[in-house]
C-alpha cells in the first residue's frame, strides 16, 4: 500500500500472504490463524514456516504447547 507522490511511501498490508519487511510471518488471513495481527511472527500456539513475495506463511497449531485444541 502506496501513499503520496515520488517518493511514495510504501507499507506492507498484513493478511495478504506475502512477507514483505518488516513482516515475518503473512499466512494470508487476518483472524489469527496462525500469525499474529501485526504479521510480526506467530501467535502463541502456533507454529509457522516459510512465505515470501509470492508465497503465504503456513501455520500449523503446536504440539506440546499445554493447550488441548480441537481441530
Amino acid at each position: 500500500r502506496c501513499t503520496g507522490s515520488a517518493p511514495s511511501i510504501c507499507i506492507p498490508i498484513c493478511g495478504d500472504g506475502k512477507v514483505i519487511s518488516p513482516e515475518t510471518c503473512d499466512d494470508g488471513v487476518d483472524d489469527l490463524a496462525g500469525c499474529n495481527s501485526t504479521c510480526k511472527g506467530p501467535i502463541p500456539g502456533y507454529n509457522c514456516t516459510g512465505g515470501n513475495t509470492t508465497s503465504a506463511t503456513v501455520c500449523d497449531e503446536a504440539c506440546g504447547d499445554g493447550k488441548v485444541t480441537p481441530s
